[in-house]
């Protein structure tokens, strides 16, 4: 069980948290985090999905997956473990639609 979790904010990720009214934000990024949580803590897989062009980059596994946090927004995140240190690093890529979820993935894995 890792001792420290940290989120990290990619550019388009804060971009798109700034649309939203105060409200909006908390609430979303409340969601997100329960659920790495849950992912982190409890071994929850229902909220975190790792695609197959997640699956392997190289000879190494991808720690990249997809936040479902509605019906229609989902967050592209890493999630990066140091047993060393304890502690694990949440980076929160992009926010988006779920329309707009590929062309997402796309432009972050190139």
């Amino acid at each position: 069980m890792p001792d420290k979790v940290h989120f990290l904010f990619h550019t388009k990720a804060i971009k798109y948290l700034k649309k939203l009214n105060m409200a909006e934000r908390e609430k979303t990024l409340g969601l997100i985090k329960t659920k790495v949580y849950g992912f982190l803590y409890h071994n929850d897989r229902r909220y975190l999905t790792q695609d197959h062009y997640f699956s392997k980059m190289g000879m190494f596994e991808s720690t990249i997956y997809y936040v479902k946090i509605d019906l229609n927004m989902r967050a592209i995140i890493s999630v990066d473990e140091d047993p060393i240190f304890e502690e694990v690093r949440v980076n929160i890529y992009a926010i988006c639609n779920r329309d707009s979820l590929q062309r997402e993935i796309s432009g972050i894995m190139e």
